[in-house]
C-alpha cells in the first residue's frame, strides 16, 4: 500500500515537472521544447514530449505525423527507425502521398525505388527503409494503415 502511494506521488511529481518543461495542450509549445532538447538528449522530459505529440496525433492531428518521424529518425536516445516510419506513413498519407507499395529495385532488394507521389521516395523515409531493410516494410506498411483506417 504504501508503495502505491508514493508511486503515485512520484508520478504527480514527474507530471508537475513536465508541465514546467512545457505545454503539452499546446503544440508550439511541445515542438519549441523538442528543438530545444534536441541536441542535449538525454533529457528528463524529452520522451514526454514526444509522447505528448503522439497524443496530439491519436487525437485528431495525424498530418502533424511526419514532424514526430523526424525527431524519432534523429540520432539520440529517442531514436526508432520503426516508429519514425510508421509516422511518416500516416503523416505523409494525410498530406496526399501515395501509400501502395511499388518498387522498382524490388530484384535488388536493398533499396526502395517507388512512382512520383510515394512517400517512400522522401529522403527522411529512406533513411528509415536503409536502417529496417525491406522486409520489415510490409509488417509496418499494414500497422500504419491499420492505425488509419481505425480512425474513418
Amino acid at each position: 500500500m504504501a508503495d502505491t502511494a508514493l508511486s503515485a506521488v512520484y508520478r504527480q511529481n514527474e507530471v508537475e515537472l513536465v508541465k514546467q518543461a512545457f505545454d503539452s495542450s499546446d503544440l508550439d509549445s511541445i515542438f519549441a521544447y523538442l528543438d530545444r532538447e534536441a541536441q542535449r538528449q538525454p533529457s528528463p522530459h524529452f520522451e514526454n514530449a514526444i509522447a505528448a505529440v503522439a497524443a496530439h496525433i491519436e487525437s485528431g492531428t495525424p498530418d502533424i505525423a511526419g514532424v514526430l518521424g523526424r525527431v524519432l529518425i534523429t540520432p539520440g536516445r529517442c531514436h526508432d527507425a520503426a516508429a519514425a516510419y510508421r509516422w511518416f506513413y500516416i503523416g505523409l498519407s494525410e498530406q496526399g502521398y501515395l501509400t501502395d507499395y511499388s518498387n522498382a529495385y524490388e530484384a535488388g532488394g536493398t533499396s526502395y525505388l517507388g512512382p512520383a507521389g510515394d512517400f517512400r521516395n522522401e529522403d527522411e523515409v529512406a533513411i528509415c527503409i536503409a536502417e529496417l531493410g525491406l522486409r520489415a516494410l510490409p509488417e509496418l506498411d499494414a500497422k500504419a494503415q491499420s492505425w488509419l483506417e481505425s480512425r474513418v
